[in-house]
């Protein structure tokens, strides 16, 4: 008898790389070493999904997302081996969580909190924000501190190099404002905190609220003038002046207060000039004549004339 030896049959083992991360297309399966056969050998790698012929070479690198792939190895005799369920398996999506955001106490501050939970991808994780270095977690979540308001976003780094991004706003306290409006009389001053203002104009100033944030008050200060007016009056014996009765020369003030509230000065200068008084006997015959008057009978007469001052 004749003894006709025949070939091994061909063994291998595939090497798989999956994807370095959810989704990416940089997964690879390579034969490193076939036992049995006859070399040379061909390949043939087929989309197990698809049916479709990608390539002919002992390892396919070309840019394999997850899925299903089967590999046909053709010996020199034409002898073929299948494996028809090679699977590239994508590593667990990175997931980024963002806890409810604390809110920035006082308007324009920078005390708002960010924390943020990383799952997923291949640990360990390294957070950042709003593009700044990245910062290695302690944990598997990571806090930001001393934020403002506004949007923020966060970037997670996995292991392999995988991110994810989530984005959140923090708000903040409403401004704290008020305004008023006040007047006063030249030399008066009015103080909002510790600032005096005597000047009319238009001050913002910043005092501490009940809260222990910034409260803005604007204040409209008018300035009103006093008022002062100097008259001269002359008269016989007496004046009548804003109520009270002057019988004697001399300077006299009256204050009292304007339309603006403030004080209004009234100056008189005044000069009283006296009446005079003046007796005359006459003894006269039959009749006597006075300032155009004929008087015949005896009796006691008067006649008004006006002295040198007019009175």
């Amino acid at each position: 008898p004749v003894s006709v030896p025949q070939p091994a049959p061909m063994q291998y083992t595939p090497v798989i790389t999956n994807p370095s991360c959810y989704g990416y297309n940089d997964g690879e399966i390579n034969i490193d070493s076939i036992v049995g056969g006859v070399a040379p050998f061909s390949y043939v790698w087929v989309d197990a999904t698809t049916s479709l012929i990608l390539a002919s070479d002992s390892s396919y690198t070309g840019s394999l997302v997850a899925g299903t792939y089967s590999v046909i190895v053709i010996d020199n005799n034409m002898c073929t081996d299948t494996n028809w369920t090679l699977s590239i398996v994508d590593p667990p999506a990175l997931i980024v969580t963002i806890l409810p955001a604390s809110f920035v106490s006082c308007y324009g501050g920078a005390d708002g909190e960010l924390s943020a939970t990383a799952g997923g991808g291949t640990s360990d994780y390294q957070y950042r924000i709003n593009g700044g270095a990245y910062t290695p977690a302690t944990s598997g979540s990571h806090t930001f501190t001393t934020l403002s308001a506004g949007p923020h976003t966060i970037e997670v780094l996995d292991a392999n190099g995988c991110n994810a991004t989530v984005s959140a706003t923090i708000t903040q306290n409403a401004a704290i404002t008020s305004s008023n409006s006040q007047s006063i009389c030249n030399g008066q001053s009015i103080t909002v905190g510790t600032s005096p203002y005597t000047i009319s104009g238009t001050y913002p100033d910043v005092l501490t609220a009940a809260n222990g944030c910034d409260s803005t008050v604007t204040t409209t200060l008018v300035v009103n003038v006093a008022t002062t007016s100097t008259s001269t009056a002359t008269s016989c014996d007496s004046y009548l002046w804003n109520g009270t009765t002057h019988t004697t020369s001399g300077t006299y003030t009256y204050t009292t207060t304007n339309a603006n509230g403030c004080d209004s000065t009234a100056t008189l200068n005044l000069t009283i000039n006296n009446s005079n008084t003046g007796a005359t006997s006459v003894t006269a015959c039959d009749s006597y004549t006075w300032d155009g008057v004929a008087y015949t009978t005896t009796g006691t007469y008067t006649n008004t004339y006006t002295n040198a001052a007019g009175c």
